[in-house]
């Protein structure tokens, strides 16, 4: 079951550089540290190697940003646009598909272009994500900017197999230490467009 929004992934080939520029729009250092590169990622990225690295930031509210240098940035922009710290512009080829896809994961309609997602744990936290339409295009994890949303799951193995039986491009499970903490990974992707990460913290 997904219940809750991890971070949105930003693609950086500085990341010390960006850090200071979302420190600079109040957001706060968690950790940095450099990781092994999962696997499973290799078809989601233009350029795959063995490490990257990895920082997360929080902000007073909304969306927490995690920035990740592949070693190589597409021409491409991700698919995402972040308004501000509660507000992602989506970029699709076909809206209602996107709105099928995102209601997977918690987020329901609230205006004809607009989906909101509430946490079960944080009350007065809401996300929002708007609809913009674009040409179909090869959506990559290391797209320039945003370019996927990560959510926690409480049952990756259950997320999974759903988003499969769905027809979605759902990927194997692989397991992670990130800040000391060890968890489950996958990623989901409608057709070539969104990219989703899954999350489940290991108990």
């Amino acid at each position: 079951m997904i219940i809750n929004i991890d971070h949105i992934a930003y693609s950086s080939l500085d990341i010390e550089s960006d850090i200071k520029i979302f420190e600079a729009n109040k957001y706060n250092l968690q950790f940095a540290e450099i990781l092994p590169n999962l696997k499973i990622k290799e078809q989601y990225l233009s350029k795959y190697r063995s490490t990257h690295e990895l920082a997360l930031l929080t902000g007073q509210k909304g969306y927490n940003v995690e920035i990740l240098n592949h070693g190589e940035v597409t021409e491409s922009d991700g698919y995402i646009d972040l308004i501000d710290n509660e507000n992602a512009m989506i970029y699709t080829d076909d809206i209602d598909s996107s709105i099928n896809f995102w209601s997977y994961f918690g987020f329901k309609k609230n205006h004809a272009d607009s989906m909101i997602f509430s946490s079960l744990f944080l009350k007065d936290q809401k996300y929002v994500i708007k609809f913009k339409r674009c040409e179909k295009l090869i959506r990559k994890l290391n797209d320039k900017g945003f370019n996927c949303i990560a959510f926690v799951t409480t049952d990756i193995e259950k997320d999974c197999k759903n988003l499969s039986e769905l027809g979605y491009n759902t990927t194997e499970i692989q397991n992670l230490a990130v800040n000391k903490k060890n968890m489950k990974i996958a990623f989901v992707q409608r057709d070539t467009n969104e990219i989703v990460e899954l999350i489940e913290v290991k108990r």
